[in-house]
């Protein structure tokens, strides 16, 4: 899975802005890759796309079905 219009792959781990809010990428159920915070066991039942958490005071969850244009990588994560 690619961030929109890009051929850059996203990777748990990832530091995103969503919305315009930071935020980092916790899973991409497409490539079966899930942090240890959000594991494969509790999320893999929504079958697909990736999970952006939220970085504020709450650390909001989003699950998107793909990439959109709201979603722009700011660092990226290349360990794997």
């Amino acid at each position: 899975m690619n961030y929109n219009g890009t051929d850059k792959t996203i990777r748990v781990g990832d530091s995103v802005l969503y919305a315009s809010k930071p935020g980092v990428i916790v899973f991409v159920i497409d490539d079966d890759a899930y942090s240890a915070r959000y594991p494969k066991k509790n999320w893999s039942y929504l079958g697909g796309g990736l999970g952006v958490e939220i970085q504020d005071k709450e650390r909001t969850l989003y699950h998107l079905d793909s990439p959109d244009e709201d979603l722009e990588p700011v660092a990226l994560n290349r360990q794997t």
